[in-house]
Protein backbone atom coordinates (compact mmCIF):
# COMPACT_ATOMS: atom_id res chain seq x y z
CA UNK A 1 0.00 0.00 0.00
CA UNK A 2 1.59 3.25 -1.11
CA UNK A 3 0.23 5.98 1.16
CA UNK A 4 2.48 8.69 -0.22
CA UNK A 5 4.09 9.83 3.02
CA UNK A 6 7.74 10.84 2.94
CA UNK A 7 10.03 12.12 5.68
CA UNK A 8 10.86 15.82 5.83
CA UNK A 9 14.38 17.29 5.63
CA UNK A 10 15.01 16.20 9.24
CA UNK A 11 14.18 12.61 8.32
CA UNK A 12 10.96 12.68 10.34
CA UNK A 13 7.32 12.24 9.45
CA UNK A 14 5.16 15.33 9.92
CA UNK A 15 2.99 15.29 13.08
CA UNK A 16 -0.16 15.68 10.98
CA UNK A 17 0.75 12.57 8.96
CA UNK A 18 1.62 10.63 12.13
CA UNK A 19 -1.81 11.46 13.58
CA UNK A 20 -3.50 10.45 10.33
CA UNK A 21 -1.63 7.13 10.28
CA UNK A 22 -2.59 6.41 13.89
CA UNK A 23 -6.21 7.10 13.02
CA UNK A 24 -5.98 4.80 10.00
CA UNK A 25 -4.43 2.07 12.15
CA UNK A 26 -7.20 2.36 14.72
CA UNK A 27 -9.84 2.22 12.01
CA UNK A 28 -8.30 -0.89 10.41
CA UNK A 29 -7.98 -2.55 13.82
CA UNK A 30 -11.65 -1.81 14.51
CA UNK A 31 -12.76 -3.20 11.16
CA UNK A 32 -10.94 -6.49 11.65
CA UNK A 33 -11.46 -6.83 15.42
CA UNK A 34 -14.22 -9.39 14.96
CA UNK A 35 -13.34 -12.36 12.78
CA UNK A 36 -16.57 -12.84 10.84
CA UNK A 37 -15.28 -16.01 9.20
CA UNK A 38 -14.41 -17.82 12.44
CA UNK A 39 -17.72 -19.72 12.57
CA UNK A 40 -18.04 -20.23 8.82
CA UNK A 41 -18.17 -23.62 7.15
CA UNK A 42 -15.31 -24.10 4.69
CA UNK A 43 -15.51 -26.24 1.57
CA UNK A 44 -12.74 -26.75 -1.00
CA UNK A 45 -12.93 -28.16 -4.50
CA UNK A 46 -9.81 -30.24 -3.83
CA UNK A 47 -7.59 -31.10 -0.86
CA UNK A 48 -4.08 -32.51 -1.21
CA UNK A 49 -4.33 -36.27 -0.82
CA UNK A 50 -7.65 -35.89 1.03
CA UNK A 51 -5.38 -35.29 4.04
CA UNK A 52 -6.51 -33.45 7.19
CA UNK A 53 -3.13 -31.66 7.32
CA UNK A 54 -4.16 -29.69 4.21
CA UNK A 55 -7.91 -29.37 4.86
CA UNK A 56 -9.86 -26.30 3.81
CA UNK A 57 -10.75 -25.64 7.45
CA UNK A 58 -7.09 -24.79 8.06
CA UNK A 59 -7.65 -21.35 6.56
CA UNK A 60 -9.57 -20.51 9.74
CA UNK A 61 -7.13 -22.13 12.19
CA UNK A 62 -5.94 -19.04 14.06
CA UNK A 63 -5.01 -21.14 17.11
CA UNK A 64 -2.01 -22.57 15.27
CA UNK A 65 -0.49 -19.15 14.76
CA UNK A 66 -1.42 -19.53 11.10
CA UNK A 67 1.08 -22.38 10.63
CA UNK A 68 -1.52 -24.59 8.95
CA UNK A 69 -2.83 -24.09 5.45
CA UNK A 70 -5.04 -25.47 2.72
CA UNK A 71 -3.35 -27.13 -0.26
CA UNK A 72 -4.45 -28.88 -3.41
CA UNK A 73 -2.96 -31.83 -5.24
CA UNK A 74 0.00 -30.90 -7.46
CA UNK A 75 -1.85 -31.41 -10.73
CA UNK A 76 -4.72 -29.07 -9.80
CA UNK A 77 -4.45 -25.77 -11.65
CA UNK A 78 -7.91 -24.36 -10.94
CA UNK A 79 -9.30 -24.70 -7.44
CA UNK A 80 -11.64 -22.82 -5.17
CA UNK A 81 -12.50 -22.50 -1.54
CA UNK A 82 -15.91 -21.39 -0.28
CA UNK A 83 -16.76 -19.96 3.12
CA UNK A 84 -20.42 -20.40 4.03
CA UNK A 85 -21.44 -17.88 6.68
CA UNK A 86 -24.91 -19.32 7.25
Amino acid sequence: MDIGIAPDLRGQIDDYDVAALKGLGERIEGIFKTNLAQKATVIASNTRGHCKNYAASNVLDSRSGFKTYWATDDNIKDANIVLDFW
